[in-house]
């Protein structure tokens, strides 16, 4: 065997610091605090989003309403061939109300989730609430009367 002198008998354990230790009595011990800066950011921008499509939509709906005609006189044998070839308006009209379909349902579907989120939150702040009073009774019940 060798030689032991060189080891230390005693070393330091290190701790992690836990969400239930009392003893630092400081709120900078619990985990990162909620930012309402950031909950707020969110919703402009899920807003700005909303606003984004739904003008987008309005003006879709606006050009539906806008009829064009074309005096094919003016246009070439190519130009005429080209536009035969192209899609209906009744086929546009058919994919912009698709489209227009698939947006409600995306607008529906961030509003659900973002009042999901809402709700989650507010149950989460309720919930470490709860358990920064239990900790904190659990503090004061555990200290002796004078």
């Amino acid at each position: 065997m060798g030689d032991s002198s060189n080891i230390p008998q005693k070393m330091p354990v290190r701790r992690r610091s836990s969400l239930f230790q009392s003893d630092q009595g400081s709120i900078s011990a619990s985990p990162v605090p909620y930012k309402p800066s950031y909950e707020k950011q969110l919703k402009e921008e899920i807003e700005s989003w909303n606003r984004l499509v739904r003008d987008k939509v309005h003006e879709i709906n606006e050009f539906k309403k806008n009829t064009i005609e074309l005096n094919a006189s003016l246009l070439s044998d190519e130009q005429r061939r080209y536009l035969s070839a192209g899609p209906t308006v009744e086929q546009v009209a058919q994919e912009s109300n698709t489209f227009t379909q698939l947006v409600e349902r995306y607008i529906q579907r961030k509003s659900f989730l973002a009042s999901r989120y809402d709700a989650i939150l507010q149950e989460t702040r309720s919930q470490m609430d709860n358990t920064a009073l239990d900790v904190v009774e659990n503090q004061l019940l555990s200290k002796p009367i004078d």
